[in-house]
């Protein structure tokens, strides 16, 4: 219990810390289930959380990290949505946690699920992002 509580801890200041102005941290009190902005020019991060899964999610703010401080500005938007937002779980057809869901405008660009390595994460980040 105290390991997931740092964790969470962890994930809270660097969402903070990253993203200042762009960062949301939404639970299940929505009325509507779609989390992205519908504008073209526009990215949006969307990191769904299950709090018995926060051990997994660590690579992925790390590497989220990692190119955000290459860019050296904020690279895209990033809403974290937990686990008992249910319509967003189903709108986005979330099935394993963490997932992490990149949109532009209404295109969904790129989707990572469950355990993944840090170096993968950060590559096909970069990759996207651009260099």
């Amino acid at each position: 219990m105290v390991q997931k509580k740092v964790i969470f801890l962890i994930a809270s200041v660097l969402c903070i810390s990253l993203w200042l102005n762009g960062c949301t941290y939404l639970s299940s009190a929505l009325s509507s289930p779609k989390l992205h902005s519908e504008e073209a020019d526009t990215s949006v991060t969307l990191l769904f959380s299950d709090p018995n899964e926060l051990k997994n999610e660590k690579t992925y703010y790390d590497a989220l990290y990692a190119v955000q401080n290459k860019h050296g500005h904020t690279i895209t938007e990033l809403i974290i949505s937990e686990s008992t937002n249910r319509q967003a779980i189903e709108y986005y057809s979330i099935e394993t946690f963490p997932t992490m869901v990149i949109y532009q405008g209404e295109e969904e660009l790129i989707r990572f699920s469950g355990e993944q390595e840090q170096a993968f994460l950060q590559t096909q980040l970069e990759a996207f992002f651009g260099n």
